[in-house]
């Protein structure tokens, strides 16, 4: 079973992704409104949060130095221009998978600042950090 981005949100994410991929230097708060758009569209898109990281480390650059300015312009990096040209291809057929197998194997894992420790089928290991 799939879920994917409700169909108005679809033409709206290729729109904006399309639109700031067109602009040479765009404002600031024009790539926060794509990020918050993206990232609106987590729950029905599986692979989709792979493909904002750039958007969302040029942003606090860009913002750090025009002294918090969203008005300021941002330059288009090639990893950032990379990730809008994926979105633009990749939303309108964006889903997620909601049910998945069974799993083959559990694995289940801890650590503290005294020690670490995994279990998997009955086979345990673990230990205290060095002091």
């Amino acid at each position: 079973m799939t879920v994917s981005p409700t169909q108005e949100k679809i033409p709206k994410t290729f729109k904006e992704c399309s639109d700031l991929l067109m602009m040479i230097n765009p404002p600031i708060f024009k790539v926060a409104k794509v990020i918050g758009i993206l990232v609106s569209n987590f729950p029905g898109a599986e692979l989709e949060p792979l493909h904002y990281r750039a958007l969302e480390l040029d942003k606090p650059r860009a913002l750090a130095t025009n002294a918090g300015n969203y008005g300021a312009s941002l330059h288009l990096s090639d990893a950032l221009i990379e990730e809008l040209q994926w979105w633009v291809t990749h939303i309108p057929h964006a889903k997620r998978h909601i049910s998945h197998d069974v799993p083959t194997m559990i694995i289940q894992s801890d650590a503290s600042k005294k020690g670490w420790g995994t279990v998997c089928e009955a086979q345990e290991i673990g230990g205290r950090w060095p002091a």
